[in-house]
């Protein structure tokens, strides 16, 4: 790779870094050629990017982007997946990828402006969905008023019965 060809490469590395909402780091050693396609299958059909790039392309894209954290992780084969939209998306993918597999391993991500090790994101991974994460903060939301109004219902049945014991008894 020429010098000029690999400035062009680190300057569209950049773009995309400085577009991305979560970046990881993982060694891909022992995948072979129909596991690495289907892996980047995935990735495609869940609208995330992932790239083999030299490791010093990558370094020089990462100091010039402001992810110099990262750089310390560039040793081996690495791959570089890229999330736009969900930052948490591809540590689920690659996750669960690597449960498959057994060959995939992730070595450290950057997720809005944090820099996170591999043990942190690993734990990344189990984090839910924003989607159900939300569901669960509206059922919890909801839970006391829909109590409340339970109960509520139940004083006044409690009290209809009462006041239809008064009256039958009178009535008789």
């Amino acid at each position: 790779m020429k010098l000029d060809e690999k400035e062009r490469a680190v300057d569209e590395l950049v773009k995309e870094l400085k577009k991305a909402r979560g970046i990881y780091l993982a060694n891909f050693i022992g995948l072979n050629v129909e596991e690495e396609r289907k892996l980047r299958r995935k990735m495609r059909e869940n609208s995330l990017s992932y790239k083999v790039v030299k490791n010093t392309v990558v370094r020089f894209a990462c100091k010039k982007a402001g992810f110099d954290p990262l750089t310390e992780y560039l040793v081996g084969p690495t791959a570089l997946c890229i999330g736009y939209d969900d930052p948490l998306l591809p540590s689920r993918v690659l996750k669960q990828f690597s449960e498959e597999t057994g060959k995939l391993t992730i070595k450290a991500s950057f997720l809005e402006g944090r820099f996170f090790d591999t043990d942190a994101t690993k734990k990344l991974a189990n984090i839910p969905p924003r989607d159900v994460l939300l569901s669960k903060l509206v059922m919890t939301i909801s839970s006391p008023v829909t109590n409340l109004a339970i109960l509520l219902r139940e004083v006044l049945v409690s009290f209809l019965f009462v006041l239809h014991g008064i009256a039958k008894k009178k009535g008789e």
